[in-house]
């Protein structure tokens, strides 16, 4: 069974970003951009990615994505109630993604990219760069995510205007094994894990309704094919257990669609939304869930596996 959760409120903006995370309490939360309001002169930036951390000393943190070519470090922890403080801005020319992984060390680190071709590491909780750009895209940097598995080097994966998917090292900096192409234009959401050691991601083209599934670990990966949507899908994320992993999507046909990652079939039904979702966060409370956020919709998704 599956279930549409409440929606967040009202809302008649186009949402483009969310987060999940969890205060020092265990409550869980979600991180949204405002949505797409009328502009004024004193403020023209709009949020187009938003991540969170949780610090060593207990504080939550996110990272906004700004089209004023800023990343703005927010503490959630004094008010949570009220709204986040930010603390710090620190600028990435063209940034368009951002998220965060952990490194060996066990702070957490944020990767931002965008049309600078590069990837660049912070340390969260000082808000200093770490290291050199990661380099090597030939076009705009549009998707990233993260494989982390206990035991297993975090890492990050990249896609780009260029079509192509690159592994990188969240601690070295350095590319890890080839570059993957076969994506047919450019990578507009991606999602990663760890799958008995290998990584895993999937990813979704621009105005292209199938979702495909790599195996970056192996030297030849054939991609497969994840077919249903009617219409370009424009998120994805990856959920569930280690030994069972979904794959979420939701697209321009508004529906939101759970799918078994190895097996590229549909689990659930398709559930309708009234809107075309722009992004997917995925957590874990009571069973599993995610939040949805896009164009006039804001909700929780709930579902549940059959059994196999």
């Amino acid at each position: 069974g599956r279930e549409l959760g409440e929606e967040v409120g009202t809302h008649t903006h186009r949402m483009v970003a969310v987060a999940a995370g969890r205060l020092a309490d265990g409550t869980a939360i979600a991180v949204t951009d405002a949505g797409n309001s009328p502009r004024t002169a004193a403020r023209r930036d709009s949020i187009v990615a938003i991540a969170t951390a949780a610090l060593p000393d207990g504080r939550i943190v996110a990272i906004s994505a700004s089209t004023d070519d800023c990343l703005r470090f927010w503490d959630l922890t004094p008010c949570p109630d009220l709204g986040p403080r930010m603390s710090r801005t620190v600028s990435h020319s063209g940034v368009g993604s951002v998220i965060i992984a952990t490194r060996a060390d066990g702070r957490p680190a944020a990767i931002s990219a965008g049309r600078d071709r590069a990837l660049k590491i912070w340390d969260v909780q000082d808000v200093e760069r770490l290291g050199r750009d990661l380099a090597g895209h030939r076009g705009a940097v549009t998707a990233l995510a993260v494989a982390a598995a206990p035991g297993r080097r975090t890492v990050v994966v990249s896609g780009g205007e260029d079509t192509t998917l690159r592994t990188w090292s969240v601690d070295s900096g350095e590319q890890i094994g080839p570059t993957f192409h076969g994506n047919q234009r450019r990578i507009a959401a991606l999602a990663a894990t760890y799958v008995d050691g290998s990584v895993i991601a999937v990813s979704a083209c621009r105005e292209d309704s199938v979702v495909r599934r790599w195996n970056l670990s192996r030297t030849d990966p054939e991609p497969r094919e994840f077919i249903g949507h009617d219409g370009p899908v424009t998120a994805v994320a990856i959920a569930g257990s280690p030994e069972r992993p979904v794959v979420v999507t939701a697209g321009t046909d508004r529906t939101v669609r759970i799918w078994d990652l190895m097996s590229a079939e549909l689990i659930l039904d398709p559930m309708p939304v009234s809107g075309t979702v722009r992004a997917i966060a995925c957590f874990d409370a009571s069973g599993p869930s995610a939040v949805i956020a896009g164009d006039d919709v804001l909700a929780v998704v709930r579902w549940a596996l059959p059994l196999l």
